[in-house]
């Protein structure tokens, strides 16, 4: 299949704290699964701060559990936000030695929150 070496491409993809790092990665892997842009409602996840990744959810839609695809905001105390993209049961993401693809539940057990939103835009188009 096509869109499988295609998206074999994003393990290739190298992290920098600035240019490239989880938020990115999440917004080029959106933009390759569901072909919609979504900076504007991710940019806030690359600050430092927690409160300010929770209170930037602006354009998406909170869910109870995970869909496929979702982005998934994580939090651990004392860490910066992290976000990544659930698919096929696990979660995609960018960490500081480049994409991992990992189970769920070893994600959940990593974090201590973990929350799952669509953009609004494709839950209308639903």
């Amino acid at each position: 299949m096509s869109g499988e070496i295609e998206l074999d491409d994003f393990h290739f993809k190298k992290y920098d704290r600035l240019n490239y790092n989880c938020s990115h990665f999440v917004r080029d892997l959106w933009m390759f699964l569901e072909q919609q842009d979504i900076c504007d409602m991710v940019s806030a996840w690359n600050s430092n701060s927690l409160s300010d990744a929770m209170t930037s959810r602006k354009g998406l839609w909170k869910l109870e559990n995970p869909v496929d695809p979702c982005i998934a905001l994580f939090a651990r105390k004392g860490d910066p936000p992290h976000v990544g993209v659930f698919m096929r049961g696990m979660i995609f993401h960018m960490t500081e030695t480049g994409p991992e693809l990992q189970n769920l539940s070893y994600v959940l057990s990593t974090f201590e929150s973990v929350k799952y939103y669509l953009c609004n835009t494709k839950y209308n188009s639903q």
